[in-house]
């Protein structure tokens, strides 16, 4: 089977060559994978429920860009926006992958209405307009989208996956469990009597900081029922916790900071940007970097100057059909195709300069090889680097605070 191509869009991860694909794309970012696919990789999808996912979210965006063109701007059908970002927190994962996938395509070919499955799935003449209620059509569109993207993810990283089940070994979820729980030590030497369903949590959790190190599941099971039987739980924690501890930590810490980033008052950070030379381009790249990394209640805020050339600036380029990300350190890259008024457009060139100043994404996907599906989750879903309902926060403040402010 060829290998996917991405094109230039996409960057890579730290594992071989894997695509770097952030979590909860949005549709038209998902349209623009699916495009850049190389033409063998297309046609080599052979599970037909996923074909057919495909195909539904294809011609679902022919039909928003019909029914779109005949629409003034703010009439437009969107299928995303604010109020209906989800996030995907620690403790409810994502699993994606062929059986799921074949069971939410019959959920929705047997609840949506007629009217639209008739058109997406059974391939019926595009119409100039909604045959529903917009609010209606929107709802059911981004389960469509949803759906559609699952399905382009796991295309993507199909290829990928005896890389992507190595990635399981950085799954933090048992430290982040554990590290909530008051008094560990001592629910650890209590484990006897608690109930079953705690110790099996504990269990699994404990199990999981201990895969974080020796990367051997079996082994891990074997030394916990060791520690058990011999009442040294808090020890077989201790043994395996710092590893977890610097796993977790390298999720938030920002390491290789910029050189021109300049704070030294208290209230401001100041940074400069090569000039788009548009003035839109230009006030909308600020406006939207300015109104995020601000803390009004610690009277701090980032200002944004551009200049015309130096070395090493930070800057902006636009390409069709390329996925959203940061290139050599220093590049965002965006997508031409996108409306820049859109939420999630303006939600990435906010993450995405959180990139430029080198704060790292604080999320974790891996390959299940037992289940067939990939797992992602968020560590956190209030952060901006985290999660897209995600926002700037103290967290963050803290971390630029203790790299970049000269005291």
């Amino acid at each position: 089977m060829k290998l996917l191509v991405l094109l230039s869009a996409l960057s890579t991860a730290a594992f071989g060559n894997i695509p770097h694909l952030p979590l909860e794309l949005s549709f038209e970012e998902s349209k623009a994978i699916y495009a850049s696919m190389d033409a063998g990789q297309r046609k080599g999808i052979k599970n037909t429920s996923i074909r057919t996912a495909i195909a539904g979210g294809e011609r679902l965006s022919q039909w928003i860009d019909l029914i779109n063109s005949q629409r003034s701007e703010t009439s437009a059908i969107r299928l995303t926006s604010k109020e209906t970002q989800r996030g995907i927190p620690v403790e409810s994962p994502s699993k994606y992958g062929p059986s799921t996938i074949e069971q939410k395509l019959n959920e929705l070919i047997r609840d949506m209405p007629e009217s639209m499955t008739n058109i997406i799935y059974n391939q019926g003449d595009l119409t100039q307009t909604t045959p529903i209620e917009d609010a209606i059509f929107i709802e059911w569109g981004r389960k469509v989208s949803r759906l559609y993207q699952s399905a382009v993810r796991w295309e993507t990283f199909k290829p990928w996956r005896s890389q992507m089940a190595q990635r399981r070994f950085r799954d933090i979820r048992g430290f982040y469990h554990l590290r909530k729980i008051q008094d560990l030590d001592q629910t650890l030497q209590a484990y006897t009597t608690l109930s079953t369903d705690e110790q099996n949590q504990l269990k699994s959790h404990l199990e999981m900081i201990c895969l974080n190190t020796t990367q051997n599941e079996s082994s891990c099971a074997r030394e916990f029922m060791s520690a058990l039987s011999a009442s040294k739980l808090v020890e077989f924690k201790n043994r395996y916790w710092n590893r977890s501890k610097r796993i977790w930590n390298s999720f938030f810490d920002i390491v290789n900071p910029r050189r021109d980033v300049t704070w030294e008052s208290p209230t401001l950070m100041e940074v400069i940007f090569k000039d788009p030379k548009n003035s839109k381009i230009a006030h909308w790249l600020k406006d939207n970097v300015e109104d995020e990394f601000q803390i009004p209640e610690l009277n701090w805020s980032l200002e944004m100057n551009f200049v015309e050339r130096g070395f090493g600036l930070s800057h902006l380029e636009f390409q069709k059909n390329t996925t959203p990300h940061v290139s050599g350190g220093n590049k965002i890259v965006m997508d031409a195709n996108t409306p820049l008024e859109e939420y999630n457009v303006r939600w990435t060139i906010r993450h995405e300069y959180g990139h430029i100043l080198r704060l790292p994404d604080c999320y974790h996907e891996f390959y299940l090889p037992e289940e067939n599906l990939m797992m992602s989750y968020q560590l956190d879903i209030s952060d901006l680097m985290c999660s897209r309902v995600g926002a700037m926060n103290e967290r963050i403040y803290n971390e630029l605070k203790s790299v970049y402010f000269k005291r």
